[in-house]
């Protein structure tokens, strides 16, 4: 890594999108302090804002006033969704009557000492023995020792009378008893008949009990669960998972995927097909804002793979949240929507952290891995939890690493158990009792976890100041950790030149000289002038790897990011397919029909896509070999073993140099069998013969002759990597009737 990439790195540009989304949150929570019928004048002010900036004039001021500008935007906007409170004179005729109240619970709720609660209800209706009316705004609820405790966007019953008090002020309702009336969808509608099937599927085949949690599992309505089993989950701290969320939604893709991968179906029509169907999963849901994040994540991330645009962690939970808090602007204060976001973030910031700490103390990396996800998930909503809850499990910390892993289990086997007691109920009868047994162990464990001393403890209402120092403690810790991070990879890659050891000459490599002529190309045709109006790449000097040569890697990598695929599939392409694609990983068959769109009228059209058509090839081929090639070594790869020196942002680019890198490096000589040797020793060949192809491409030799040239290549890279496959499949097989041999 260069002193430049350092400085880009150190000084890097923040995103605009996430700092958009975090700018318009702020301005929702500033909403709330104004009265309801003021967006005239936020819009003015916003307007005026924007106007000034503009204004050059105001050099650095521009950028506080666009800020300014986008919070007195989201002000405005949730000023004018507000709903105004009920009008005072109408409330006290309210005033010491008794009877019903209904409502959907907002926020969170606050628990004092004594073992009462309060919390706020909107879209509320109170009917009594004189009348029955529709109150406007939010009322203040409080219950005396409830016998369970309420949860975001469920509707509940109370039971009790009102208390009007002074003018300004949301009504109170003091109730002496609370029921869960949450109800199913309508049963007119197509996924409220999917919902209310799926639930009378279930409690067919199992106990009631277990039928409640499992119907709590797959559409987060926990209506069903017993108060027993509800506070058993609250105490252990894994309440989260009767909330559909991201592990739900990571599931569905997995399973639809692999059905979809099987049935080759190509992949965008693949990401189509399950976004379609998570929408109408997420709508036969109670509808938690957690089930949404994760759709519209998974829309982005989709969206990010097939248009090839630079990817970041951050910028789809941005994205979901500017989303659903402009659908829907009262979520900003909803606790599951509060958590769910800030497990997600705590997840991209802390997991790293947590996972090289753990190696640190010689935990193998598969488990820190593991471990680094569920930690920081858990210490990351820990603050969050205290603040909305008023409660802190300790054995959250413990039990949620050991019960996730089960959910790759009970969630596939519930979901094919509620489609099979629809469909054929007899055959989900054979499958229940399974479900049944791991469910029954798993509540087993929770009550162990329960019984330890001092595990569950209230903390009561913690200032909200508090809680943001707090995360203000972790976002300045995390700066000191990345900070030094940089420092520790500047100061190894001043030490050393490349961060891959020399090529351990193997018996089966060819000692073949690398050689490039010096001089500088552009892709402006076959036999067309240099170009001048655009700068060219680099060749690398004499003897040197151009993969390893900065300056020409460095421009590959910004002509490639610069190249953007077509936006669709070539549909008219009827060129024989060059190797099985279910043999492929996902991501190695969205590179193939990325590369097969490119033909020789698009190179003909855009000279440049030839580059880019060979960096694809290589990277398919790279990526099965980096999926794959761990089986066959003894001991595997280390994360980070091999890496590139110089960081590359295509990343297509970047697989085709770690294998390069790889099949030229010394970890080869840990290979278990001189067969797999044999077949590493073409495949050593046939990426030379690209890399030899890539220096041709990149002189602009004989532009017609390299266009055929790279197609001859393409079948016997293929070829090979068809090979290569068969083998590692091969080899597998093998390997289990070694420990299976009944089979």
């Amino acid at each position: 890594m260069n002193d430049t990439s350092l400085k880009k790195m150190q000084k890097a540009q923040p995103d605009v999108v996430v700092l958009f989304a975090a700018f318009f949150a702020s301005g929702l929570l500033l909403a709330e302090l104004i009265p309801p019928g003021m967006h005239t004048a936020l819009l003015v002010a916003t307007v005026c804002c924007l106007i000034l900036s503009f204004i050059e004039a105001l050099g650095n001021w521009r950028s506080l006033i666009i800020c300014l500008s986008a919070i007195l935007s989201a002000v405005f906007y949730g000023n004018l969704l507000a709903v105004p409170a009920a009008e005072y004179t109408h409330l006290l005729r309210l005033d010491g009557s008794q009877g019903q109240l209904q409502g959907r619970f907002k926020g969170e709720f606050d628990l004092s000492r004594s073992g009462s609660i309060s919390f706020k209800m909107i879209d509320t209706s109170y009917a009594s023995e004189q009348q029955k009316v529709s109150l406007p705004g939010t009322v203040d609820c409080h219950v005396k020792k409830p016998p369970f405790m309420p949860e975001p966007e469920q509707t509940y019953s109370l039971h009790g009378g009102f208390s009007i008090g002074s003018p300004g002020n949301p009504p109170v309702f003091r109730a002496d008893h609370i029921e869960n009336i949450t109800s199913s969808l309508s049963a007119y509608s197509l996924t409220g008949r999917m919902q209310r099937k799926l639930r009378d599927g279930l409690r067919s085949v199992l106990p009631s009990r277990h039928a409640g949690i499992v119907i709590g599992f797959i559409l987060g309505d926990t209506s069903q669960i017993n108060n027993q089993d509800r506070r058993l989950f609250r105490e252990t701290g894994i309440s989260h998972l009767l909330a559909v969320s991201g592990q739900h939604i990571m599931v569905v893709i997995v399973f639809l995927a692999a059905i979809l991968h099987w049935l080759k179906v190509p992949p965008v029509s693949r990401s189509i097909m399950i976004a379609v169907f998570l929408t109408i999963y997420a709508m036969t849901t109670v509808g938690s804002p957690s089930v949404w994040r994760a759709l519209i994540m998974y829309l982005c991330v989709a969206l990010v793979l097939h248009i090839e645009a630079y990817p970041s962690p951050i910028r789809p939970v941005a994205i979901a949240s500017l989303v659903l808090l402009v659908f829907k602007p009262a979520l900003i204060f909803n606790s599951a929507f509060q958590l769910s976001f800030t497990a997600v973030m705590s997840i991209v910031y802390l997991r790293g952290p947590i996972e090289e700490s753990l190696k640190k103390i010689y935990c193998p990396a598969l488990l820190a891995r593991y471990l680094g996800v569920s930690l920081a998930a858990n210490i990351g909503t820990l603050p969050m939890t205290a603040y909305i809850f008023g409660t802190v499990s300790t054995a959250a910390i413990l039990v949620n690493p050991l019960i996730i892993w089960s959910f790759s289990y009970i969630l596939p086997v519930a979901f094919f158990t509620a489609v099979l007691s629809i469909f054929w109920p007899s055959a989900s009868i054979i499958i229940a009792p399974g479900l049944s047994l791991v469910l029954d162990g798993i509540l087993l464990l929770l009550e162990k976890f329960q019984t330890i001393p001092g595990q569950f403890f209230y903390v009561g209402n913690i200032p909200g100041v508090f809680i943001a120092l707090v995360y203000a403690c972790f976002l300045f810790l995390l700066g000191r950790y990345n900070r030094m991070q940089m420092q520790t990879s500047e100061r190894k890659n001043s030490t050393r030149p490349e961060t891959v050891e020399p090529s351990a000459k193997l018996p089966c490599q060819e000692a073949i000289p690398d050689k490039i002529p010096d001089k500088n190309i552009s892709f402006s045709g076959p036999k067309a002038q240099p170009d001048v109006s655009k700068p060219g790449i680099p060749a690398a000097p004499k003897q040197h790897n151009p993969f390893r040569h900065g300056p020409t890697l460095a421009a590959m990598d910004e002509m490639l990011c610069e190249c953007r695929r077509k936006p669709l599939k070539n549909l008219e392409q009827h060129e024989a397919t060059l190797l099985p694609l279910n043999i492929l990983s996902i991501d190695s068959q969205n590179i193939y029909h990325l590369m097969i769109d490119l033909d020789r009228p698009s190179f003909a059209a855009e000279p440049e896509r030839l580059l880019q058509s060979h960096i694809f090839l290589m990277a398919l081929c790279g990526n099965e070999i980096l999926n794959r090639i761990s089986e066959h070594l003894d001991p595997p790869p280390a994360p980070g073993e091999i890496r590139i020196g110089q960081p590359v942002k295509d990343r297509y680019l970047a697989t085709a140099v770690l294998a390069e890198m790889i099949l030229h490096s010394s970890i080869l000589t840990r290979s278990k069998s001189d067969d797999f040797m044999l077949i590493i020793s073409r495949g050593q060949t046939v990426f030379f013969r690209a890399r030899r192809q890539l220096e041709r491409i990149l002189d602009n030799l004989d532009f017609p002759e390299s266009v055929e040239q790279h197609f001859q290549l393409r079948q016997d890279m293929l070829a090979w990597c068809h090979e290569f496959i068969e083998y590692d499949i091969r080899s597998r097989q093998l390997q289990n009737t070694r420990i299976r041999p009944e089979q």
